[in-house]
C-alpha cells in the first residue's frame, strides 16, 4: 500500500481524486464549522391568497368597513369580516414563524472533520433541511392548537351568537336567570355544545325586528363559506372558491346593500382582483382552508445548496489518499 498526499488541493483536483480513489481518500479541513447560511440558500413561496387584496384592510377589508344597519348576527356582512381577519392574522403568523426558523437555520453550523464527498454533502443538507421544515411545521402548529384549544376550553360565548345564544329564564319562584345556551338548530340538527364541526351555509340574511332565529336561512347563500360554532372553525371549514371568481365577487358587492337602500361602495373592494385559477398550486380551489392553513399556507420550499462554498471554507490543507502497489520480482 502507497499514500499520496496532495498539497492545498482545488476542487477540481479534490473531485478528480474522489473519483479515483474513492473512500480512501481524507482531506482534513481546515475550518471545522460552516455556517448553514454560506452554504444553503432557503425561500419560502406562499399560497397567493396571503399576498392578495381579500387580506388588505385597504382593499376587500374595507367591505366590512362601516356597519350596515341592524343586520341579522350571521349575515355575512356581520359574521364575514371576522372570516378574513382571522385569516390575515394567519398569514401573518406563519410568515413570522418562518422567518424566525429560518433566521435560527441560517445561524446554526455545519460541522464536519473532513470534506465530505458532493453527494454526502447534498444528502446530508437534504436531512437539515427536511428537519429545518418538520421544526417549522410543529412550532406553528403549536401556537395555532393552543389558541384554538383554549377557546374551545373556556366555551368562549361570542357577540355574534355563532355557538351559543344568550337566555333569560324564569323559574317557577320567579328567580330570573341568565345564561348562554349553546345553538342546536344548525343543520342536520347540531349541537356546538357537544360539537365544533357544526355548520351551515354562509349568506345573506332579510333583516327585519322579528327576524333573528337562529334558525332562519340565508336568502343567497356563498359557494364554499361556512359558519360554524366558533369564527375560526368557519375559517377552517370553508373554501376560497368564490374568491377565484369574478362573478362570485360580483354578486357578493351587488348583495351588500341587500334589504337596505342608498348604500355606497368603496372602490377599494370593488375593484379587488380574484385570486388567479391558473396560477401553479398544490392547493385547489375548493380545498378546505384548514388544510391549507395545516401546512401553513406554503406552496414550495424552493432551496440551493452550493458544495463549492462548504470546499473553499473548509479549505483543505492537504489530501492523502491509499493506493496498492505491486513491485516487480527481481
Amino acid at each position: 500500500m502507497r499514500s499520496i498526499t496532495v498539497h492545498e488541493p482545488s476542487l477540481t483536483e479534490y473531485e478528480r481524486l474522489y473519483g479515483k480513489y474513492g473512500r480512501t481518500l481524507i482531506c482534513p479541513c481546515r475550518h471545522l464549522s460552516v455556517s448553514y447560511s454560506s452554504i444553503i440558500h432557503l425561500e419560502v413561496e406562499y399560497h397567493q391568497v396571503c399576498s392578495s387584496e381579500f387580506i388588505d384592510d385597504n382593499a376587500w377589508l374595507s367591505y366590512f368597513g362601516t356597519t350596515i344597519g341592524s343586520l341579522f348576527r350571521l349575515d355575512f356582512r356581520f359574521e364575514g369580516s371576522k372570516l378574513f381577519q382571522i385569516l390575515q392574522t394567519l398569514c401573518r403568523l406563519s410568515n413570522e414563524t418562518v422567518r424566525n426558523q429560518l433566521r435560527v437555520f441560517s445561524e446554526a453550523q455545519f460541522i464536519n472533520a473532513h470534506v465530505v464527498s458532493r453527494d454526502t454533502f447534498h444528502i446530508q443538507t437534504s436531512v437539515l433541511i427536511d428537519q429545518l421544515q418538520q421544526q417549522t411545521f410543529d412550532s406553528f402548529m403549536r401556537i395555532f392548537q393552543l389558541v384554538r384549544a383554549s377557546i374551545e376550553l373556556n366555551q368562549f360565548a361570542l357577540f355574534g351568537e355563532t355557538n351559543s345564544q344568550f337566555g333569560i329564564y324564569i323559574r317557577n319562584n320567579g328567580t330570573v336567570i341568565h345564561r348562554f345556551v349553546p345553538n342546536n338548530n344548525y343543520d342536520y340538527n347540531c349541537s356546538c355544545g357537544r360539537s365544533i364541526d357544526c355548520r351551515r351555509s354562509q349568506g345573506f340574511y332579510y333583516t327585519t325586528s322579528g327576524y333573528k332565529s337562529t334558525k332562519n336561512r340565508p336568502n343567497q347563500t356563498i359557494p364554499g363559506l361556512v359558519v360554524s360554532c366558533l369564527p375560526i372553525d368557519s375559517l377552517l371549514l370553508s373554501t376560497l372558491e368564490c374568491f377565484y371568481n369574478s362573478s362570485c365577487i360580483e354578486m357578493l358587492i351587488e348583495w351588500r346593500s341587500f334589504n337596505f337602500t342608498a348604500q355606497t361602495n368603496d372602490l377599494r373592494f370593488t375593484n379587488v382582483t380574484p385570486l388567479d385559477p391558473m396560477r401553479n398550486t398544490r392547493f385547489p380551489p375548493t380545498i378546505k382552508l384548514g388544510d391549507i392553513v395545516s401546512q401553513l399556507f406554503i406552496e414550495k420550499w424552493i432551496n440551493k445548496t452550493n458544495f463549492t462554498a462548504f470546499y473553499q471554507q473548509c479549505a483543505p490543507h492537504t489530501c492523502t489518499y491509499t493506493f496498492e502497489q505491486r513491485f516487480n520480482r527481481v
